[in-house]
C-alpha cells in the first residue's frame, strides 16, 4: 500500500515537473526584451501598430537608406565619380543623381545587390507587417519587435500581452485563430509572451517566403509549422501561408536574398 502510494506521488510530482517545465518555457521572454531598458542598441523597437505616423516613420527610414544603397551600387557599377562640377559654375550636381531623375534614358535596367543590416531587415520587417491591416491588429499590443540574423537564419519576433489585443477589432477568423492558440497556451492569456519565426528565406514571385525547416517559437519553445498545425487545429497550408509576406522596397524589385553572418544580401533590378 505504502509503495503503490509512494508511487502515485512519484508520478505526479514528475508530472508537475514537466507541467512546470512547459510552463517555464513557453513564458520565457528573449534577453534583448528583459534588458531593452538597460540596452543602448535602438534597433529593439516598441512599435504601434495602429499609430500611422509612428509605422511611416519607419516606412521613410527604411526607403531612404535603401534608395542610397542603390544610388551607391549603380554608381559603383558605373565606375562613376561622386560628383561632376558643372563648366558654367552652377551647383555640383551628383551624377548618381543624374541617373536616378531619369535611370531609364541614361542606363536602362540595372541588376545590383544590395545588403541590410540587422537593423534595416527589423525595419523592412515592420514595414512589411503593417501592409497587412489584419496582422497589425493582432499586434497592436505589441511591447517590442526585434530581428536577429545568426548563422545563416532570421528570426523575427514580437513580445505582445494577449489579453491587450483588440478583440472587438478583429474579424471572425482572427478571434477563433486568437481562441485557439488561448485554448492550446492557457497559462499565456494573461502574460507578456514571445511569438518568434526562425527560418532561412527565400523570395519567391516577389513574396518572402521560408523553408519548410522554418520554426515558431513560443517563449523558448519551438514547433515547426507542421506541429503547430496540429496543437491548433489549423491546417499547415494556413499557417505557412500567413508566413508570406510581400516584399516592396520602392523601385528595387528583389529577385533573391542571402543571409550572410550579420546581414541580409538583396539581388534585384531597377528601372
Amino acid at each position: 500500500m505504502k509503495k503503490s502510494i509512494f508511487l502515485f506521488l512519484l508520478l505526479a510530482l514528475s508530472s508537475f515537473l514537466v507541467v512546470y517545465y512547459y510552463w517555464k518555457q513557453a513564458t520565457q521572454l528573449p534577453e534583448w526584451y528583459i534588458s531593452k531598458e538597460k540596452a543602448t542598441n535602438s534597433q529593439v523597437r516598441q512599435i504601434n501598430f495602429r499609430n500611422e505616423a509612428e509605422v511611416q516613420t519607419v516606412k521613410d527610414r527604411l526607403q531612404r537608406n535603401v534608395d542610397a544603397k542603390i544610388e551607391n551600387s549603380i554608381g559603383a557599377s558605373q565606375g562613376l565619380p561622386t560628383k561632376l562640377g558643372r563648366r558654367d559654375g552652377g551647383d555640383e550636381k551628383t551624377a548618381i543623381d543624374k541617373i536616378t531623375e531619369n535611370p531609364q534614358a541614361e542606363l536602362g535596367t540595372q541588376n545590383i545587390e544590395i545588403d541590410l543590416s540587422e537593423h534595416e531587415v527589423n525595419d523592412l520587417v515592420i514595414s512589411t507587417i503593417a501592409k497587412d491591416k489584419n496582422t497589425s491588429k493582432l499586434l497592436a499590443s505589441t511591447k517590442g519587435l526585434n530581428t536577429t540574423i545568426k548563422n545563416g537564419q532570421v528570426e523575427s519576433g514580437v513580445v505582445f500581452n494577449v489579453s491587450e489585443v483588440p478583440k472587438e477589432e478583429l474579424n471572425q477568423q482572427e478571434k477563433e485563430l486568437l481562441e485557439k492558440v488561448i485554448k492550446t497556451f492557457p497559462f499565456l492569456e494573461e502574460k507578456e509572451v514571445y511569438i518568434g519565426v526562425e527560418g532561412k528565406p527565400r523570395v519567391e514571385n516577389g513574396q518572402l517566403k521560408l523553408e519548410e525547416q522554418t520554426k515558431i517559437k513560443v517563449g523558448n519553445l519551438s514547433f515547426t509549422t507542421a506541429e503547430l498545425s496540429q496543437r491548433l487545429g489549423i491546417p499547415q497550408e494556413k499557417i505557412e501561408q500567413r508566413l508570406k509576406l510581400e516584399l516592396e522596397l520602392g523601385r528595387l524589385k528583389i529577385n533573391d536574398i542571402e543571409i550572410k553572418e550579420n546581414n541580409a544580401s538583396l539581388k534585384g533590378s531597377v528601372n
